[in-house]
């Protein structure tokens, strides 16, 4: 299961705070539709209101992943997981 993939960008600031962001709309939506079709109305509108989102540049990527390498390798420490996928270029 893949968590946060990203990838993909808004194309409506409204709806991405519409449906991203706490307020009347999610209160309300908790309140009267059961949480298997919010999750599949959400899907719906997250699929019709995002693009893909442009890939990062090879050099750009090479140069955060350096930056946080230390960093990334003290989490795995911290947590006992494997995080050698967040540095491959």
């Amino acid at each position: 299961k893949v968590i946060n993939a990203g990838g993909k960008q808004w194309d409506s600031s409204t709806m991405k705070s519409l449906l991203m962001k706490e307020g009347l709309f999610k209160k309300f939506s908790r309140a009267l539709i059961p949480e298997h079709i919010r999750a599949e109305i959400k899907t719906f509108f997250i699929d019709f209101f995002t693009s893909r989102a442009d890939e990062i540049n090879a050099a750009t990527r090479e140069e955060l992943i350096g930056y946080y390498k230390q960093d990334i390798k003290l989490l795995e420490r911290l947590i006992n997981k494997d995080l050698s996928k967040w540095m491959q270029i």
